[in-house]
C-alpha cells in the first residue's frame, strides 16, 4: 500500500515537473493580417495586433531574389486563416517567435520542406531542428523553391551586406567597426572564429554574428586559436 502512494505521489511529481519545464512555451490563436516576408508578420488576437517571427528558419527577405515566392507561399498558408501559434521564445524587437500550425501543419516546417527557407541553425534548438535540417537537405537534393537557384544566398549574409554598403557619411566609421567584428559559428562544434582566424570559412561555419556577445548568446564558444 505504502508503495503504491509512493509510486502515486512520483507519478504526481514528475506531471507538475513536465507543466513547469513546458511553462516558457505557450499555445495562442489569432488571426494573420500581415506578412512582412517570408517569416514574419502580424496577427489579430482578439483586439491587439501581435507581431510574430516563425522560429527556428530563416525565408529570404523581401527585396532577395526568391523573397517574393517564399512570402507568396506563406501567404497561402496563413494570411487571413486563424493560426494556433506556439511561443518559444521573444526577440530583441519584442516579436513572438513561434511555431505556427494551420490544420495540423507546422508551416515552419513547410517552408523548410518546400525549398523557401534555410534552417537557422545558431537559434534553432528545439529536438524538431533535426528533421529540418534533413528536409532542408532533401529540398535541396531535389532543387524545389529558392535551390532551383544554383547558389542562393542565405539571408543572414544578405542583410550583413545590405548593411555593409550605404551611401558615405558619418556612419562609415561605424559600421566599418561591425564589418570587421563579424564573426562566423560552426554549427557542428559550436565554436565561433574571427575573421582573422583560418577556420573563419570553414565548411560548417554558417552562423553569422555582427558581435562576439550575439555568439555567445546563441550557444557557441570562442575559438581557442583566434581568440575572439
Amino acid at each position: 500500500m505504502e508503495r503504491t502512494r509512493q509510486t502515486t505521489r512520483i507519478v504526481c511529481l514528475a506531471l507538475f515537473l513536465s507543466l513547469f519545464l513546458c511553462s516558457s512555451s505557450w499555445a495562442w490563436r489569432a488571426k494573420v493580417i500581415e506578412l512582412e516576408d517570408g517569416d514574419s508578420g502580424k496577427a489579430l488576437k482578439g483586439w491587439t495586433t501581435v507581431e510574430f517571427r516563425l522560429y527556428g528558419i530563416d525565408a529570404p527577405e523581401f527585396d532577395q531574389e526568391g523573397g517574393k515566392q517564399a512570402k507568396s507561399f506563406t501567404s497561402h498558408m496563413l494570411l487571413w486563416k486563424q493560426i494556433e501559434f506556439k511561443t518559444i521564445d521573444r526577440d530583441q524587437y519584442g516579436r513572438e517567435v513561434c511555431l505556427a500550425y494551420r490544420e495540423g501543419k507546422c508551416v515552419n516546417e513547410e517552408l523548410v520542406k518546400s525549398g523557401f527557407a534555410w534552417v537557422y541553425q545558431a537559434y534553432c534548438k528545439e529536438s524538431c531542428c533535426s528533421k529540418w535540417i534533413i528536409l532542408e537537405k532533401l529540398a535541396r537534393g531535389e532543387r524545389k523553391g529558392l535551390w532551383k537557384q544554383p547558389n542562393p544566398t542565405p539571408p543572414w549574409e544578405y542583410r550583413y551586406q545590405k548593411r555593409s554598403t550605404h551611401s558615405p557619411g558619418l556612419m562609415d566609421d561605424v559600421n566599418g567597426l561591425v564589418s570587421r567584428s563579424e564573426y562566423h559559428g560552426n554549427v557542428s562544434s559550436k565554436v565561433f572564429h574571427s575573421s582573422k582566424c583560418k577556420h573563419f570559412n570553414c565548411k560548417n561555419c554558417t552562423a553569422r554574428f555582427a558581435t562576439r556577445d550575439e555568439a555567445i548568446k546563441a550557444g557557441f564558444k570562442p575559438c581557442s586559436i583566434c581568440k575572439p
